[in-house]
C-alpha cells in the first residue's frame, strides 16, 4: 500500500532561476528540433539591425552540432547590473524576463522588437550543453561561457586594436530536450532568407560547414522576394504592394497603437501552380496566422469589390473629345447608377444582406437616377454609409467630382 503523501508546505516547490526551462522546456520553446533556440539568438541580432545597428548577420552550422549567430549590434552590454550585481550579459543569460525590450517606445532602448518577454537567449542558454557569448563592445572583446544553462567561466575582458561592435553566440543544443538533435537546414535557410527581405539592405549570411555559403540581399524588400518566389511565372496583375505607418498625429488617441507601428504588404495573383504564403510580426514568422493574416484574407475579397464598384464612374469621369456636354452628363449619371448598385451589392455582402435595412431606408433605392444638388448629395451619403458598412473604410477622395 502506497504511503500516504502529507501535504503541506513541504510539497510546495519554488524553481529558481533556469530550473523551470529544464523542468518543463515544451513551456518556453519548441521541443521537436533544437531551431527555436537557434531562432532567438538571431531574433536578438535582428532586433539591432531593426534598431539600426548592423547591417550583416550570419548564421554558421558546425559539424561538432553548435550553431552560432553573429550580428553587427551594439552588443550585449557587460557593465554591472546595479540590482543583480552580476554583469549584463550574464543576467541576460541566466535569468528569464531579463531584457532591454520591456519599455514603451518613449523610454526604451528598443522601439520595435521581436523579444517581448525576456525569455529568449536565457531558454536557449538553459537548454544547451554549453553556450559561449562573445561580446565586442567599448574596443574591447569580452567573452563569458555557460554549461547546462549555469556560468562555467566568468565574464572576461581584453582590448582589441580593431573597430568592432556586436554579439556572436555559439550554442551546442542538448539533444535530450528534444525529439530530434538535428537543426532542419530547410527551415533554417528560409527563416535566415526572410530577415533579409524584411529588412532591405539588410545581409544575412548562412554557412554550413562543409558547404556553399549563400547570402541574401533585397533591397526592394518584398518585392524583390516575391519575384524570386514565382520562379519565372507571370502575374495577371501587377504586384500589389506597400506599406502604411501610425505618425504622432494618428496615433495620438489610441492608447494601444504607438508612432512607427504599421504594416507592409506584397500580394500577387498567378493564373496556375502552386501559391505561397509568409506572414510575420516584427518580423517573427507567424506559421499559425493570427489575426493581422485573417483580416488581409478576409479584406481582399471586399476591396476587389470595392475597387470594381467605383472604377465604373471613374472610367466615365473624363470627358471624349467627339461629345458634347449632355452626353457626357448622361454617360456620368449612368455610371453613377452602376456604381451605386455595385456599392449596394459589395454592402450586402459584406453585411450579410439585411433586408430590413433595405426597406428601413426606403424612397429611390441606390441604384436609381436621383437629379438635381439635393439628389446627389443624398446618393453620396447612401454611398458612404455602403461603404462605413464594410468595415469603416473611407472613400471621400473617390466622392469628389
Amino acid at each position: 500500500m502506497a504511503k500516504t503523501q502529507v501535504y503541506d508546505a513541504s510539497a510546495i516547490q519554488a524553481l529558481k532561476g533556469l530550473e523551470p526551462v529544464r523542468r518543463m522546456p515544451g513551456m518556453y520553446t519548441h521541443t521537436v528540433h533544437p531551431l527555436h533556440i537557434v531562432q532567438e539568438a538571431l531574433d536578438n541580432a535582428v532586433d539591432e539591425a531593426l534598431a539600426g545597428f548592423g547591417k550583416r548577420i550570419s548564421v554558421r552550422l558546425r559539424k561538432d552540432g553548435s550553431a552560432e549567430v553573429e550580428d553587427e549590434g551594439r552588443g550585449v552590454p557587460v557593465d554591472l547590473h546595479a540590482e543583480e550585481k552580476k554583469p549584463a550579459v550574464e543576467v541576460a543569460f541566466t535569468m528569464l524576463h531579463a531584457g532591454g525590450k520591456f519599455s514603451r517606445s518613449g523610454d526604451g532602448v528598443y522601439h520595435i522588437s521581436g523579444g517581448l518577454h525576456g525569455v529568449g537567449v536565457a531558454v536557449s542558454n538553459a537548454l544547451s550543453k554549453r553556450c559561449e557569448v562573445t561580446v565586442f563592445r567599448d574596443g574591447q572583446k569580452h567573452t563569458i561561457v555557460f554549461e547546462g544553462g549555469d556560468l562555467k567561466t566568468k565574464l572576461k575582458s581584453e582590448k582589441i586594436k580593431e573597430k568592432r561592435t556586436g554579439t556572436v553566440v555559439r550554442l551546442w543544443p542538448d539533444p535530450k530536450y528534444f525529439d530530434s538533435p538535428n537543426i532542419p537546414v530547410n527551415e533554417l535557410e528560409h527563416l535566415v532568407r526572410s530577415k533579409a527581405y524584411l529588412l532591405p539592405g539588410l545581409t544575412t549570411k548562412l554557412h554550413i560547414e562543409g558547404k556553399e555559403e549563400k547570402t541574401w540581399r533585397y533591397e526592394r524588400g518584398m518585392a524583390q522576394y516575391f519575384e524570386f518566389m514565382l520562379q519565372g511565372r507571370e502575374l495577371v496583375a501587377p504586384l500589389f504592394t506597400g506599406d502604411r505607418h501610425f505618425d504622432e498625429k494618428s496615433a495620438k488617441d489610441l492608447t494601444d497603437v504607438e508612432p512607427g507601428e504599421g504594416a507592409a504588404w506584397a500580394i500577387g495573383w498567378v493564373a496556375e501552380g502552386d501559391v505561397f504564403a509568409d506572414s510575420h510580426v516584427n518580423l517573427i514568422p507567424t506559421r499559425s496566422g493570427g489575426t493581422h493574416e485573417a483580416g488581409f484574407r478576409s479584406g481582399r475579397p471586399v476591396a476587389a469589390r470595392l475597387l470594381h464598384a467605383l472604377g465604373a464612374h471613374r472610367a466615365h469621369a473624363v470627358p471624349r473629345p467627339d461629345e458634347g456636354e449632355a452626353h457626357h452628363a448622361a454617360r456620368r449619371q449612368a455610371a453613377r447608377d452602376v456604381r451605386a448598385r455595385r456599392l449596394r451589392a459589395v454592402a450586402e455582402r459584406a453585411s450579410g444582406g439585411r433586408q430590413e435595412d433595405r426597406r428601413a431606408r426606403g424612397g429611390a433605392g441606390a441604384g436609381a437616377a436621383l437629379q438635381g444638388q439635393e439628389g446627389r448629395a443624398q446618393e453620396i451619403e447612401r454611398h458612404r454609409h455602403a461603404a462605413g458598412e464594410i468595415g469603416g473604410l473611407r472613400f471621400r477622395g473617390y466622392f469628389e467630382e
